[in-house]
């Protein structure tokens, strides 16, 4: 008898979140180029995220291919963890680095019309990589939204 009120409880917890729901990107409300080194551009973005799951999605990393006025830049990752909260829609900051490897002399114009430019054309599509109650989930997102840039 234990076993099965055990596996019912499992099956009720692990099932409510084994269908996360897309995380909807409403806005990015600031971007900027924060720093470039070699081979590697790191971006600060503040977005505005709806998070339509029930339960808080705790994102570890991102699988997004980011592009920037039509210029793929490659794939961006974060430098730190942070939480979604379930049934919410909040603003967050975060900082994106991009490898641009063989792309820097691609991405070097791209840079410097950022610097002198207003407007830009921003484009976020992948996965977030995340945990739900500790339990590994990719969940797709996805973005083209123009913005302005901040100096």
């Amino acid at each position: 008898m234990r076993i099965f009120l055990f596996s019912l409880i499992a099956c009720l917890l692990f099932g409510s979140c084994s269908n996360v729901q897309q995380l909807q990107v409403e806005s990015i409300n600031q971007f900027q180029v924060i720093e470039t080194s070699k081979g590697e551009i790191t971006f600060g973005i503040d977005a505005t995220v709806y998070n339509p799951n029930s339960f808080t999605i705790k994102v570890k990393d991102f699988d997004l291919k980011l592009k920037i006025n039509n210029v793929n830049l490659g794939k961006a990752n974060i430098d730190r963890k942070f939480k979604l909260k379930g049934k919410s829609t909040e603003s967050y900051y975060f900082e994106v680095k991009v490898k641009v490897g063989n792309m820097l002399f691609g991405a070097l114009p791209l840079i410097a019309s950022l610097s002198k430019d207003k407007q830009a054309k921003i484009h976020l599509e992948g996965k977030v990589k995340a945990s739900v109650m500790g339990i590994p989930k990719k969940v797709k997102v996805g973005i083209e939204k123009d913005v302005t840039l901040r100096k």
